[in-house]
């Protein structure tokens, strides 16, 4: 299951955009970066997550 399609369908049903990622934090090394995302719909703040690819 793909949860990130899954959320941007959802918002752009209710709110005819799609959500904005934001990067606000790399960590590691190069060959094991870490990323730390926010994510924002119109502009208003959701969550944020982290990952292995942004």
């Amino acid at each position: 299951f793909d949860f990130k399609t899954r959320f941007q369908e959802i918002v752009q049903g209710k709110f005819g955009v799609l959500p904005q990622y934001r990067i606000i934090k790399e960590k590691g090394p190069e060959h094991m970066k870490i990323f730390e995302t926010k994510v924002y719909v119109k502009n208003k703040y959701y969550g944020s997550g982290r990952g292995k690819s942004k």
